[in-house]
């Protein structure tokens, strides 16, 4: 065992939390957990670290006790093996979060009874006999946790193990290919199997896409299941029975532990149950949602608290609108109804943010009339889902005027820290527009100041390093009053982009020139083929022949492959070197194809472009920040961004709305832009704006249509907009395009 120094005598307590990427997949939902039961005088403070890169291992230099009094690591402990070395020289308290390590308490989470559970359910509930099962990459010990639960669960029921139902083993990102190596078995979903079970709901992007392709219907035809009740199995349509991990019981027992920790009292790992979550991809109704495990109100509105991810004040609410409901049936006067609708809008809000199928708060709300001395069932239906309705068409409101004003803010600080020419105006910039993002505290912290005491003040924090071209610039220190990942994420991602330009005004001349003509390194960006090289500023290599580039990588790690010509053959060859496993792949066409669909889409960490995204500055940042690791793909959202993309190509040219585009995918309406953004760069209706423009500039080059007919043509309904729309992007009138396109001929 490690020495644990006793807390220090700070007013404060201090604790890091440390995670591969603070800002999402799982380790957002703890964070939340984590904020919520946060005690007074406590600071709490989120630090990104991957061991992959070297750059990281200064980060490292800031896990001594002064900083931090306790650190709380979430992740294997293979992960993050450097950061335990580093805390037990320091003598640092430690509590891990679903790694298991000899030194030190853990929480740990039991997927396995989790998915032997929902296995079981398939099997018993639903008949379930023939049961395909898409694993997860062979070294994550949680996805070979999970196949054996599947394998138990088999056995346990009495059914035989058929291996042909079982994919070999695929990445994260890469669900379609664990159903595709099915397919080639002559395997059918509906016909050889009725239900698919994933080891991770990041498999279902590409399980529910193959499936769509294929006219299957999820729920009825196949049964689908997930794992881990991610805010995309949510969104899918329908929404995905899956597994969820204790977040809330985890985070509840953080502190309790530390505190015991820090006594030098004795403490023992913990480990807590993962819950079955019924939703229709399984063939269950919503109904069966609050079916034979609620037999009481009390169980059904636990049951609802769950669901809905509700803090105990939140529930309170709940349970104090059914009182308040029965009252009324009893006494119907119109001031016990402003009370009763007022708190149960307030109510539905709590849950609408959950992200949670709302037709389960429909058959909740029933389920709880079952229970009630007075009929109330009619009731429900006349008052209170009408209410549902009005507060889903607010939030819709607010969430979309919020958005607006948020990019707008975010816009215009952007546009500001460009203008800044030192850390000392940037700091003075920071603390002068830190309100307006409901910050408490917001700051750049240059490396020198690694040895300076941070987070002193209670609350939580994001502390986010900065690094470019693989080194490290400094920190972005944020003090946020609720934890809003994609906020701070962007905000530390401008603070950083400013630093980095802010270091290199005041670099030495003759640095600047080294750093600029690559003298120092070797090219940051290989071009194969003839893709525009006005993508990317970096030192560039250029290559026409796949060896060469081979060869090149295999000396030397690119930051990244910009490229027109690559097959998705020749892009698999290059994942197989150790160099470019990971390395992104910017992909240019002119024109993308339904057919190009099928082969990119499900690539990892590829980067699709095309002329309209070429032109944009908005894009070029997002490359940017991916080359620069900044913002690097996430396979999973990627993947469903790339559908979105290939989506738009086939509907660019006739008018169309946004729930269509949504309905068609299988994803909210919200879910969907939030997406586009994050890869792109673009809004969707920026992004359709700027290829039905280049769409149509190439007609009124190549044609002599009419500019009524190219407006029509390129998706536009009104021909006044499309010519105000094309004067803005390029600068010119569509008929002054022709004519001195003609003149030029």
């Amino acid at each position: 065992m490690s020495v644990i120094r006793s807390v220090s005598n700070h007013s404060i307590k201090r604790i890091g939390f440390l995670a591969r990427n603070p800002f999402g997949g799982a380790s957002v939902e703890m964070i939340r957990g984590l904020s919520r039961t946060l005690p007074e005088q406590t600071s709490l403070v989120m630090l990104g670290y991957v061991k992959e890169n070297s750059a990281y291992e200064r980060v490292l230099s800031l896990l001594t006790p002064a900083n931090f009094d306790a650190l709380i690591i979430w992740g294997t402990v293979e992960a993050f093996a450097p950061v335990y070395a580093k805390v037990k020289e320091q003598g640092l308290a430690v509590l891990s979060i679903g790694g298991k390590h000899p030194d030190h308490p853990c929480l740990l989470f039991d997927s396995y009874s989790g998915m032997k559970a929902v296995v079981l359910h398939c099997i018993y509930e639903h008949k379930a006999n023939h049961i395909a099962f898409i694993r997860g990459p062979q070294e994550d010990a949680y996805a070979q946790e999970r196949y054996q639960a599947y394998l138990d669960a088999l056995a346990y029921a009495g059914i035989p193990f058929q291996p042909n139902l079982v994919s070999p083993p695929v990445e994260w990102s890469s669900g379609n290919l664990g159903l595709e190596a099915l397919n080639r078995r002559g395997l059918a979903p509906g016909t050889d199997y009725s239900t698919i079970i994933c080891a991770s709901d990041l498999l279902l992007t590409g399980v529910y896409s193959l499936l769509g392709k294929q006219g299957i219907n999820i729920g009825e035809e196949v049964k689908v299941i997930g794992f881990n009740d991610s805010k995309e199995s949510r969104s899918f349509n329908p929404p995905c029975t899956t597994v969820r991990l204790p977040y809330r019981e985890m985070s509840s027992a953080v502190y309790t532990l530390l505190d015991r920790v820090w006594k030098g009292q004795s403490v023992s790992d913990l480990s807590y149950p993962a819950t079955t979550v019924i939703r229709r991809s399984c063939g269950c109704s919503v109904q069966d949602t609050f079916g034979r495990t609620s037999r009481s109100l009390e169980a059904v509105q636990n049951r609802m608290a769950g669901l809905f991810h509700l803090a105990k004040d939140e529930k309170e609410r709940l349970v104090e609108v059914w009182k308040l409901l029965s009252f009324y049936e009893n006494a119907k006067t119109k001031e016990s109804r402003a009370i009763l609708e007022r708190l149960f809008l307030a109510c539905v809000q709590d849950i609408l943010r959950s992200g949670e199928d709302i037709e389960l708060l429909h058959a909740g709300l029933l389920r709880c009339a079952d229970f009630s001395e007075v009929k109330l069932r009619p009731l429900v239906s006349e008052l209170l889902f009408p209410l549902i309705s009005r507060a889903q068409e607010q939030q819709y409101v607010y969430t979309l005027a919020s958005i607006s004003k948020r990019e707008e803010l975010l816009t215009s600080f952007k546009v500001a820290l460009g203008e800044i020419r030192s850390l000392a105006q940037l700091q003075t910039f920071l603390f002068k527009h830190q309100s307006g993002f409901r910050l408490q505290g917001c700051n750049f912290l240059a490396t020198k100041s690694e040895t300076t005491p941070i987070a002193q003040e209670p609350g939580i924090h994001s502390l986010s390093p900065i690094i470019r071209d693989q080194k490290l610039l400094g920190y972005v220190l944020l003090q946020p009053t609720q934890w809003d990942a994609s906020l701070l994420e962007t905000l530390s991602v401008y603070i950083g982009d400013a630093a980095h330009h802010i270091l290199r005004l005041n670099m030495p001349r003759a640095s600047i020139q080294q750093v600029s003509s690559g003298k120092a390194r070797t090219a940051d960006i290989y071009l194969y083929g003839s893709p525009p090289q006005e993508l990317s500023r970096r030192s560039k290599q250029i290559f026409s022949n796949f060896e060469h580039l081979v060869t090149a990588v295999s000396e030397a790690k690119p930051m990244a492959i910009l490229t027109d010509s690559l097959s998705a053959v020749e892009i698999m060859d290059l994942r197989s070197l150790t160099n470019t496993k990971t390395v992104p792949i910017i992909m240019y066409k002119k024109r993308w194809s339904n057919q190009d669909g099928e082969t990119y889409y499900n690539l990892s960490q590829v980067l699709l472009c095309d002329p309209a995204l070429a032109g944009s500055k908005e894009f070029l940042n997002r490359l940017e920040a991916v080359v620069s690791e900044i913002q690097p793909l996430k396979d999973a959202a990627s993947t469903l961004a790339k559908r979105i993309f290939f989506a738009l190509h086939r509907r660019f040219d006739t008018p169309f709305a946004r729930w269509e585009l949504a309905q068609e995918l299988g994803l909210s309406e919200d879910y969907l832009c939030v997406l586009f953004k994050a890869e792109y760069g673009l809004t969707i209706w920026e992004y359709l704006n700027r290829y039905r423009i280049w769409h149509a500039a190439n007609l009124l080059g190549t044609t002599t249509l009419p500019v009524e007919l190219v407006a029509k043509m390129s998706g536009f309904t009104s021909s006044p907009y499309f010519s105000r729309m094309y004067r803005r992007l390029t600068g010119k009138a569509p008929s002054a395009f022709r004519n001195g396109r003609n003149q030029a001929q």
